[in-house]
């Protein structure tokens, strides 16, 4: 971490999907416990929350899921002297869900108070033509958004902002505008 910030490291983010088996996969104690442990001690840098997913089906007390995780992570962490700067949260969906997707920020804005999101992955499964009309309903909203501090789309790949290795598919020249 020190080659890091001598380099100008400013941000650091949290564990990738914590409440996700095939990700992080951690409880909310065991990552309070490893967020002191690794990310505490870089007080001159700002620090993300875990990452957590929008899919909050099968949430429960015992097992919980998304903002429930996000939630009880912050109320311990509040508890035991986390250094939380922001929260970053990712969203997948359709296409058709970006009136979903935009409550699912608000939700997340409230279960992290006072402080900024970051929307680090975002994408919406449909046609190019779709996925077009997605982003351009969607990206005006997110930059209209005082709370979300940043946001990324979900991977560059053929099918997935690129049309073929070396060009920007549609959608794809369009985010890149932005």
């Amino acid at each position: 971490m020190n080659v890091l910030r001598a380099r100008g490291l400013k941000y650091i983010l949290g564990f990738n999907e914590p409440d996700h088996a095939d990700q992080a996969d951690m409880t909310v104690a065991r990552a309070v416990d490893s967020h002191i442990k690794y990310l505490n001690q870089d007080s001159d840098v700002a620090i993300g929350s875990p990452a957590v997913t929008s899919n909050e089906a099968g949430s429960t007390r015992d097992n919980p899921k998304s903002l429930d995780w996000l939630r009880g992570f912050l109320e311990l962490c509040g508890q035991r002297g986390c250094k939380v700067d922001f929260c970053v949260v990712h969203w997948y969906g359709s296409t058709t869900q970006a009136d979903a997707m935009i409550s699912f920020l608000h939700r997340a804005h409230d279960a992290c108070p006072g402080k900024p999101l970051w929307l680090t992955e975002f994408s919406a499964t449909g046609s190019s033509d779709e996925v077009e009309i997605f982003m351009m309903k969607v990206l005006p909203i997110l930059d209209s958004l005082q709370f979300i501090q940043r946001y990324a789309w979900f991977m560059t790949a053929v099918g997935n902002l690129l049309q073929s290795p070396d060009t920007l598919s549609s959608y794809g020249e369009k985010y890149a505008s932005l």
